[in-house]
């Protein structure tokens, strides 16, 4: 069975907003989370994809630099 979750963050900038939220989707038994509005750059990748502890992709679909605002997706595969 695949589960599949899907959560708007509201950002994910803060590393203890982070840990609160990943800890609680490592609880569930969801196949992939998809996580929007994560307001994560790719040049921190390294950073929240230690702090998972598993496979993650970010995809950045929109960027409005005035706002410096990221709409992104990522996806935590748990095996």
């Amino acid at each position: 069975t695949t589960n599949i979750c899907s959560f708007n963050a509201k950002g994910l900038g803060s590393k203890q907003k982070r840990e609160q939220i990943f800890a609680c989707l490592k609880a569930q038994d969801y196949s992939i989370c998809l996580l929007q509005e994560t307001h994560l750059k790719q040049s921190n990748e390294h950073i929240w994809r230690s702090e998972w502890g598993g496979e993650a992709f970010l995809v950045e679909i929109a960027r409005r630099k005035r706002a410096l605002e990221f709409l992104s997706i990522i996806s935590f595969l748990k095996y």
